[in-house]
């Protein structure tokens, strides 16, 4: 299922110390929504919030900024949608 490996993807890179916008956006191309894909990375930050992990978390949650819109237009996952507060 194309949710689980995009779940596993970002596990490999969070554990490597970098998610990479190109992944993202991958993703995306391969039909991976908005929400789920916020989701996704939302729950691997709860995680590192279990774990103490701050720099891991607003690492991921950077990256959550580019999927919800919440960055500069170029850095954006999704620019065909407005900025989306979750």
């Amino acid at each position: 299922m194309l949710v689980d490996e995009f779940r596993e993807e970002i596990r490999i890179e969070i554990n490597a110390g970098n998610i990479k916008i190109e992944t993202l956006k991958k993703y995306k191309q391969l039909g991976i929504e908005q929400d789920t894909m916020y989701s996704v990375l939302e729950s691997f930050r709860a995680e590192m919030r279990l774990k103490n992990d701050e720099e891991t978390e607003d690492m991921i949650m950077d990256n959550m900024d580019f999927v919800c819109g919440c960055c500069s237009p170029h850095m954006k996952i999704y620019p065909e949608f407005p900025y989306k507060s979750y």
